[in-house]
């Protein structure tokens, strides 16, 4: 309790903790890197026939002559670090790398009850330290601090009915500064144009390559975030139902100073010369992208909910628990309505920019709202639970629920990357053609500046999951326990994401004018899971604890990007075919089909046969001990194929082939069916 003398000599009760950790982190990473040969043209190891983009024919002995290495390749080449060994795929590299981080935290917690009335409150101050080596042998930086006040106020109004009102303000700051910020114009030097080259920015663009590492550094960052939260709660008895209901409201604001992509990513594919590597000591990139511009960016929104659930013991061994919880997220807007979209034709053959501060469609004639993205706030959520046991006498428990939930999250996100479009920044991603020529000189064209890459329906809502279970448990002799369970999930409005007006490659574009070359979002998405589990159990006797889980589950979905609880550009799994989203239609990403878990837990010097009594030199060596031991065993997960080859009309790199290259054997059965 804290007490000042002559002034409070009963003060509430307070604890003070300070922490200061740090952590140092080494793992070992290894990657393909180009030889000593190919970096100087001589890929004569190659398999695949290099040809000449400026002839059509074949480089000889697949060496490229140095006086055709454009001076750009062979200055980012410098970044690269030489092998250490040679595997059967290629050279190799491998390096330590290490990563130290220091953190200080401070709180300070104070309680304090009077008559009916208890107040709490809290403070907190964090700063933290990251420093980061990446394979390329870069050290970037990142600076944390965060702050957070909290106060709650409780009431027993009386003997049955109390009241909690809670507020709670959190203040962070995280800025990340890679290597060659303010150090080093690694584009500039090596002669290329078109990204940003402020000393903030400093650095390579992105390179991406089949089969090597890319080439890559982190991008810097300075967010800031500030949040308020209000809530209240009541609950009150009454006979056999116990009821709570209340809500919240939280409102956030995010302020963000980066560039999306700065300095552009560059693929390189093997398109000119047959061979991706090739290509890059060409100086022939395959696509290109870049984002920059509108730096400043400030969004806000906010989720809330109001809530109410009875738990009612209908009889003994019977309880039922029945709510209804309703949650809100609102679009983010951006202070100076600095938010684009796309107004865009119901058959995607017309789009035209709308922007925030001007939200009117030009295509469709809609009025949109200033986030560009309508609201959803049909946000109920039924929750549904009953526990009950037949027998008193009895181990035998039955439990069974439902409840729908709702992703909350995802419009921040969204909004971000609205901020971030033209015309408030530049933005491209294209693929090299004769009507837009890249080279690694001048891969970001000025021509080309403006393109939207990624627009969101403006009817977008959060993903919703109906998850139901049943559960029969049971104990048995010798402290085991049995489970046996099922559970199923149903989810929709999943997020999807496509490329409007593209067709397959070899493929004539069915129409020239059509506005395509960008992501667009979407939420039309579903999902099902179904497991069954059995658990067996044994409780903690003699110092030994096991258990043992055996799940069979099937997942499958049409939307490959369901567990984002955000949305960035790289975490998208764009469809194959835009006109058909319901052939994405397969396995899950984590579709586990069989899976065992064991633990084993054994405790020395526990009960009275087990040593707890055992004083002197041997109780002192033998007692608390405690050895584990976990195994986990299942099916594969599904595999994906992709060919680095870009998708025809834009600058994305990546299409599912249609044949895998193994051969394809028709074997008559002795039924006589083919198979």
């Amino acid at each position: 309790p804290a007490r000042i003398p002559f002034t409070n000599v009963s003060g509430p009760l307070t604890r003070v903790s300070y922490q200061h950790v740090v952590q140092n982190a080494a793992n070992s990473r290894s990657a393909l890197v180009p030889t000593l040969d190919e970096r100087r043209g001589d890929l004569s190891g190659r398999a695949a026939v290099i040809r000449d983009p400026l002839t059509g024919e074949p480089f000889l002995g697949n060496a490229i002559p140095a006086d055709r290495i454009v001076p750009q390749a062979a200055s980012l080449l410098a970044l690269y670090p030489e092998p250490t060994g040679m595997t059967s795929t290629g050279a190799i590299f491998e390096r330590q790398l290490l990563t130290e981080s220091t953190t200080d935290r401070f709180q300070l917690d104070v309680s304090q009850t009077k008559g009916r009335d208890q107040f709490t409150g809290s403070i907190m101050f964090l700063r933290g330290v990251t420093d980061s080596v990446n394979l390329f042998d870069s050290l970037d930086s990142s600076r944390q601090s965060a702050s957070e006040a909290s106060g709650a106020w409780g009431r027993r109004l009386s003997t049955r009915t109390s009241m909690r009102m809670s507020y709670q303000f959190v203040n962070s700051q995280a800025e990340l500064t890679p290597f060659f910020a303010n150090r080093s114009n690694v584009s500039g030097d090596a002669g290329i144009s078109g990204n940003a080259q402020d000393p903030l920015n400093w650095g390579p663009p992105t390179l991406v390559f089949p089969d090597f590492v890319g080439l890559t550094d982190g991008l810097h960052r300075l967010t800031t975030r500030r949040s308020h939260t209000f809530g209240v709660e009541t609950q009150r008895r009454k006979g056999n139902h116990n009821v709570t209901f209340g809500g919240d409201a939280r409102l956030y604001f995010v302020g963000q100073l980066t560039h999306p992509d700065p300095r552009g990513t560059l693929s390189f594919t093997g398109a000119a010369t047959g061979d991706a590597f090739a290509d890059f000591l060409l100086g022939i990139p395959t696509t290109s992208a870049i984002a920059r511009g509108n730096l400043d960016s400030h969004v806000r929104g906010g989720t809330y909910d109001a809530y109410v659930n009875d738990d009612y013991r209908i009889a003994p061994g019977l309880t039922l628990n029945a709510g209804v919880r309703w949650e809100y997220e609102s679009p983010y807007l951006e202070r100076h309505g600095r938010l684009a979209n796309l107004d865009i034709a119901p058959d995607f053959s017309a789009a035209a920019l709308v922007v925030g501060n001007n939200p009117e469609g030009a295509v469709t004639g809609t009025s949109y709202p200033k986030s560009l993205v309508h609201a959803d706030r049909r946000g109920f959520q039924p929750r549904l639970g009953i526990a009950w046991r037949p027998w008193l006498d009895s181990s035998l428990v039955i439990k069974a629920s439902y409840g729908v939930y709702r992703n909350l999250g995802v419009y921040q996100s969204i909004g971000m990357l609205l901020a971030q479009q033209p015309p408030f920044s530049t933005a491209f991603s294209l693929e090299n053609s004769p009507a837009t020529p890249l080279t690694l000189a001048n891969p970001f064209p000025e021509s080309r500046l403006g393109r939207t890459t990624f627009a969101v329906d403006p009817h977008y809502k959060p993903a919703v999951l109906q998850s139901w279970q049943a559960t029969v448990q049971r104990d048995w002799p010798a402290s085991l326990t049995v489970v046996a369970a099922y559970f199923g999930d149903r989810g929709a409005n999943l997020t999807q994401a496509f490329l409007p007006n593209t067709v397959a490659p070899g493929a004539g574009a069915p129409c020239v004018d059509c506005p395509s070359g960008f992501t667009y979002l979407t939420s039309g998405g579903t999902s099902t899971r179904h497991a069954v589990q059995v658990v067996l159990r044994r409780r903690l006797h003699a110092g030994l604890s096991a258990s043992m889980t055996y799940t069979i589950a099937k997942a499958i979905d049409n939307a490959a990007s369901l567990s984002n609880t955000s949305v960035a550009p790289g975490s998208l799994s764009v469809a194959q075919n835009w006109l058909d989203l319901e052939a994405e239609r397969g396995p899950s990403s984590f579709d586990q089909r069989h899976l065992v878990s064991a633990d084993v837990q054994y405790t020395t010097g526990v009960g009275a046969t087990g040593g707890t009594l055992v004083d002197g030199l041997w109780g002192r060596l033998y007692k608390d001990w405690t050895v584990t031991a976990q195994l986990n065993t299942g099916s594969g997960l599904p595999q994906t194929p992709l060919a680095f080859v870009p998708v025809p009309g834009t600058g994305v790199v990546g299409i599912r082939p249609s044949l895998t290259g193994q051969p394809i054997v028709l074997v008559m059965n002795v039924a006589g069916f083919v198979e």
